[in-house]
């Protein structure tokens, strides 16, 4: 993406022109923002083939002995002639690799956070940032009775309590009708649609005919609470918000993955090098370990019961069978290879989904292909099915369907036996990446907002609610949990967490920031959320 780790590189699929597979890094397939070259002639990120390099002397792509070398003029001049449009939200600006993280950092449009404690506003467009402070309920307001300074948000019931010096004595003191002096002032003061003082009692009550002191001393009391209860109804609201959920522990593992697989209480973290680091996640501690052997050079990765399937860079696909219980509280991996293909000549896998129905599609830069896993004689085998001219941005499973996002935009279902349908979620909003669960289909778009739809009978997509995130830069990320609660990735490093048990009104509960950029994000079978960046974290 624009805006993530310098050693991390720009998502070639936002470029507007100039990004080409030779130009792409050979492990992270980004453009480099800092690129080198082996002397094979492959282009890698410089942070990414360093270490790799140090540690194998190979290159990560053909895998022959190579050394770093400089990077030919015109390579670099081909770098510099690559154009990405900035991702902010209502900024049109066009910059080259070389403009593009200094105009990120100063662009208008840009998402930064209000400067004032305690105020929870962490999207607001730099350009609206002043605006914002001058009405801001966290600025300091001074009392102008007794002079003091609280927040713009509890000066009124601050006011509402305070002793007024415009009557020039403690309220112990004053006349009735100067005490209701001070009643009609704060009325006015505070007579507003959030914080509004109750009318007068006087024909509502059995207290008309009462004396004045007595009426005044009851409606200053209405007045007070009125205004203390509103007071404590915002903050209630902060809190609730802000105790959806609470940071159960941070950095798993510090290393930087590519993407996250979710398998029980198991995470597997696609490393940047190709490797898969397996985690653990049980209440006594984390275990982390790199599986090795065939789990080397690999690309993406999908999860079932049944099996593992991996794709690799070079284009292959392989399988292993899972024997472990399928009993949801009992989820082991006892991983078998059984068998790998190549699909692809030299043409990546970019993306991998498997039903546990068998149903397995492989994308690449270019196609879809469409495969059934089957158990022949005790043994797991692949029957190719379809091939489809296609490429997919991003791809989930929904029934027996993969659904895959085409062109940043539409979207495209592919059934098991390789038909094919095509619809747009939205007249005037681009879809980024897309999840099922259950009988719904979430889009994220790249405005940052949610799309929800039904699913009717495995192939009908009903349009249900749609909102506007909190956090308006590109959704990259979904996941749901199975008690309604869905968590949207973004760009920018935040997670926005809906609440999407009524498809039809999806609401924004909380939103969580990360300093370490997100790449994925998923939900563990016991409810814990992890999401991959720099680190992987866990929250519950």
């Amino acid at each position: 993406s624009d805006s993530e780790d310098d050693d991390v590189g720009f998502d070639r699929t936002l470029a507007l022109e100039g990004a080409t597979d030779e130009l792409a890094c050979a492990t992270c397939l980004r453009i480099p923002e800092s690129a080198t070259a082996l002397s094979c002639g492959h282009v890698f990120c410089e942070a990414h083939v360093a270490r790799r390099l140090q540690r194998t002397g190979v290159c990560p792509k053909c895998g022959v002995s190579a050394e770093m070398k400089d990077l030919d003029d015109a390579i670099r001049q081909s770098l510099a002639r690559v154009v990405f449009q900035c991702i902010n939200r209502d900024c049109t600006t066009r910059c080259s690799i070389l403009d593009l993280r200094k105009h990120a950092a100063e662009c208008p449009s840009g998402v930064v956070a209000c400067p004032l404690e305690g105020c929870p506003a962490a999207q607001l467009a730099r350009k609206d940032l002043q605006a914002h402070m001058e009405s801001c309920a966290y600025r300091s307001v001074e009392c102008p009775r007794c002079e003091n300074k609280y927040t713009a948000g509890r000066i009124s019931a601050h006011l509402a309590a305070c002793a007024s010096p415009k009557i020039g004595k403690p309220l112990s003191s004053v006349t009735p009708d100067e005490e209701q002096v001070c009643v009609d002032e704060l009325a006015q003061e505070h007579d507003s649609d959030e914080h509004r003082v109750p009318e007068s009692p006087f024909d509502q009550c059995a207290i008309a005919g009462q004396p004045a002191e007595t009426v005044a001393s009851l409606t200053r009391d209405l007045s007070v609470l009125s205004l203390e209860l509103a007071a404590c109804r915002n903050r209630l609201r902060t809190v609730t918000q802000r105790a959806v959920v609470r940071l159960a522990s941070t950095q798993i593992v510090e290393e930087t993955a590519l993407d996250i697989i979710p398998y029980g209480q198991f995470i597997f973290s696609i490393m940047e090098d190709g490797e898969v680091l397996l985690s653990r996640i049980a209440p006594a501690g984390v275990r982390s370990t790199l599986l090795g052997g065939r789990f080397r050079n690999v690309h993406c990765l999908a999860m079932t019961r049944h099996a593992l399937v991996a794709g690799s860079p070079s284009g292959a696909l392989r399988v292993w069978a899972n024997n472990g219980p399928d009993s949801p509280g009992e989820r082991e991996l006892h991983l078998r290879y059984v068998m790998s293909a190549i699909v692809a000549d030299d043409a990546p896998i970019m993306h991998v989904s498997l039903t546990e129905t068998g149903i397995l599609w492989a994308c690449t830069a270019s196609s879809v292909q469409v495969f059934r896993l089957v158990i022949s004689e005790g043994d797991l085998k692949m029957m190719a099915t379809a091939t489809l001219p296609a490429r997919f941005h991003d791809a989930c499973v929904a029934g027996d369907a993969l659904v895959g996002v085409l062109h940043q935009r539409d979207l495209i279902v592919v059934s098991a036996m390789g038909d094919v349908s095509q619809f747009s979620p939205h007249p005037d909003r681009a879809a980024y990446c897309a999840y099922a669960k259950g009988n719904a289909l979430y889009c994220g778009a790249r405005d940052g907002g949610l799309l929800c739809f039904r699913v009717r009978g495995g192939k009908t997509y009903v349009p249900a609610g749609s909102t506007i995130s909190r956090v308006q830069d590109t959704c990259v990320s979904l996941a749901a949990n199975d008690v309604g609660l869905l968590a949207a990735a973004h760009i920018s490093g935040q997670i926005a967490l809906y609440f999407v048990e009524d498809l039809d009104a999806p609401s924004c509960l909380h939103v969580i920031s990360s300093t370490d950029g997100i790449v994925g994000v998923a939900f563990l079978e016991d409810g814990t959320l992890v999401h991959q960046g720099t680190r992987l974290h866990m929250w519950r």
